[in-house]
């Protein structure tokens, strides 16, 4: 029994010491898996764990930098602030939770502006990825943003209910031209229920009727 705890004491003088070289030396998640190891073996021990909230702090603050590089500013800064929980004097992490939020800032202005413009366009495909960029990368509830795509999509719904339209006129024009009148009137009736207003549709059920068939208008 001595000597096995004497080889748990080796063990975990082993694991600081080699936890503590990769720490001094920046190699800080080889540093934290000693830290963790030692932790299993004396989970009571206070400067093994400070080391380990320590590398683990910095790994998260390295990896948020990674992240703002790539404008992934949402994850990023949920690093920082992570990292802060783990290490609340980390002075890196609180002025990079400021920078980062005010370079987010910008990027959120410049990508409005350009969503806004692929969309005076009706480039609206283009115009979603922007909006949609925004919302999962910068700020998940930017309101602008969310406005911006509730107007594509409606704009999408209203193109494609226009569409419908098209078709179902240039297929009465169609029938009509072969001397399938009914079909003819059938197909314009569809597009008055998608639009009561439509003045073609309306004006070809008369005529057709009138001069071609004995059916109410």
């Amino acid at each position: 029994l001595k000597q096995c705890e004497k080889g748990i004491e080796r063990q975990i003088k082993e694991f600081y010491q080699k936890g503590l070289t990769a720490y001094q030396t920046g190699k800080y998640l080889p540093a934290m898996n000693y830290f963790k190891k030692l932790l299993r073996l004396q989970p009571t021990n206070q400067e093994a764990n400070q080391y380990y909230q320590k590398c683990h702090a910095i790994i998260l603050i390295q990896e948020a930098q990674r992240l703002t590089a790539q404008k992934k500013f949402i994850k990023a800064i949920r690093n920082y602030q992570l990292s802060l929980k783990l290490d609340k004097d980390n002075k890196i992490a609180k002025e990079k939770i400021a920078y980062t939020k005010e370079l987010c800032q910008q990027e959120v202005e410049k990508a409005l502006l350009k969503g806004k413009k692929a969309l005076e366009v009706d480039r609206l495909h283009e115009a979603e990825k922007i909006f949609k960029t925004i919302l999962n990368q910068y700020q998940a509830n930017n309101p602008q943003a969310l406005n911006y795509l509730k107007l594509i999509e409606k704009k999408r719904k209203g193109r494609e209910l226009q569409e419908k339209i098209n078709t179902y006129y240039s297929q009465g024009v169609a029938y009509y031209t072969n001397g399938e009148y009914r079909k003819a009137i059938a197909e314009w009736r569809k597009v008055l229920e998608l639009n009561p207003q439509h003045e073609k549709a309306k004006k070809n059920i008369e005529t057709v009727s009138y001069t071609h068939l004995t059916l109410p208008t």
